[in-house]
């Protein structure tokens, strides 16, 4: 037992010991979209005055009148899929009520997202409108910019935003120069712990993000 014990310290000290020489990955110099100094025409809620609000019809609408950055609101549903909506319940943006986070998508868009009489008593949308998911909107919208505000306080929505984000428009990544000489299941086990160190408990961490 005390061998297994010891043989085990010793490959996690080489472990560290090589994950200490992995290269880290080079900081980013600068982001176009803060490099502008100019203005910027941002559609709030899509321009909800518009088109009902955080609806992918507001955006495409907003797009089409000239605006630079859609922002828009998240909230997390009970089966984790984010959508495109400012309060925790639709009460106020749709024709149902009911908290987002108890509900499922579906349940959510079984219900019209058109112009609310709290917020606007004389407008009339022509068509029917469904609260979208935010994977949807990117799809529709795949080259836009987006302010997002994650409306959870915890760190579900905005590992969610993170989940969502890579399986959009993940860059390739090179292997590091490493795996030139590691044995192929030792750089398996290497990377396999450096994304778990790197990543740490919370994952990946998100608050205002725009992509």
């Amino acid at each position: 037992m005390m061998r297994y014990f010891l043989n085990l310290l010793l490959v996690s000290a080489c472990l560290y010991g090589v994950l200490l020489l992995l290269p880290e990955p080079e900081p980013m110099e600068d982001i176009p979209f803060y490099g502008d100094t100019g203005f910027s025409v941002i559609a709030h809620r899509g321009g909800r005055g518009l088109i009902p609000g955080n609806t992918i019809e507001a955006a495409i609408n907003a797009v089409n009148i000239g605006s630079d950055i859609i922002e828009i609101d998240v909230h997390l549903t009970a089966d984790d899929i984010l959508v495109v909506r400012h309060d925790a319940s639709i009460d106020t943006t749709t024709n149902g009520t009911g908290q987002i986070s108890a509900m499922s998508l579906a349940d959510i868009q079984g219900y019209d997202a058109g112009f609310h009489e709290i917020d606007y008593p004389d407008a009339v949308n022509q068509e029917s409108l469904t609260v979208p998911a935010l994977g949807a909107l990117f799809s529709k919208l795949p080259d836009e910019k987006y302010l997002i505000e994650l409306k959870p306080q915890d760190l579900s929505a905005a590992n969610g935003l993170c989940r969502l984000g890579r399986r959009m428009r993940a860059p390739p990544r090179p292997l590091p120069p490493a795996s030139r000489w590691l044995p192929r299941w030792l750089l398996g086990l290497v990377l396999l712990a450096a994304a778990a160190a790197r990543a740490g408990a919370a994952g990946c961490r998100c608050c205002s993000v725009v992509r």
